[in-house]
């Protein structure tokens, strides 16, 4: 294992062992073939280690930052994207998240009122927001069963809904005029809750110049 500057900071240590038999096997013509790491018998004693340095990056904080809250959107940011993955994992089982209240969780109103095409990019691009890309991270399947799960519908029927149909064609699913009004409508409801709308702006930009 290597750090950024390719200075070794792993490093096994032990004693090597010669087999006799396998070696005279190795080295006598039309014997067995054996390979030279049948020769030799690695015993490993003990890890080096070299401190590695870790770089990320994220929109949320700054390691100038002094500000706590930074710090803390950033853990919440994190910790929600793990949370999501242990959860799609798990294919919606609640036994695993012992520590969660098994009551019916309340739906975002504003959430809701969204069509269920605008529900479709709202969820498109809450999961790129989130780091997870559609077809790359996450699939149809998930997103759809996520969007059932915010509407209150039946987890095993996720197939056959709306969601799932329109989820194949993220983020392209309505003509393009169509298409750009209901762009505009999720745009809108990100910049209500202060989130990035990077993503929802190219897909326009790039719709309006075709």
């Amino acid at each position: 294992m290597y750090n950024n500057e390719g200075e070794l900071c792993y490093l096994q240590v032990g004693k090597i062992r010669i087999k006799p038999k396998a070696i005279l096997q190795w080295l006598i013509p039309g014997k067995k073939q054996v390979k030279f790491q049948d020769v030799i018998n690695f015993r490993q004693k003990t890890f080096n280690y070299k401190a590695l340095e870790i770089y990320y990056y994220s929109p949320l904080v700054d390691l100038s930052s002094t500000n706590p809250q930074d710090y803390y959107n950033f853990f919440c940011d994190y910790f929600g994207k793990l949370q999501f993955l242990k959860y799609f994992k798990s294919n919606g089982n609640i036994e695993a998240f012992p520590n969660l209240q098994q009551i019916k969780p309340r739906t975002h109103d504003a959430i809701l009122k969204l069509s269920s095409a605008q529900q479709v990019l709202w969820a498109y691009f809450l999961f790129r927001l989130l780091g997870l890309k559609h077809r790359v991270d996450v699939g149809n399947s998930t997103l759809a069963r996520f969007l059932c799960v915010v509407n209150g519908i039946d987890l095993d029927s996720y197939k056959n809904s709306y969601f799932y149909r329109l989820m194949d064609k993220a983020p392209y699913i309505k003509n393009d005029k169509n298409l750009l009004v209901d762009l505009e409508v999720i745009k809108l409801h990100f910049q209500e809750r202060n989130l990035p709308t990077g993503d929802i702006e190219k897909v326009i930009i790039e719709i309006v110049t075709r």
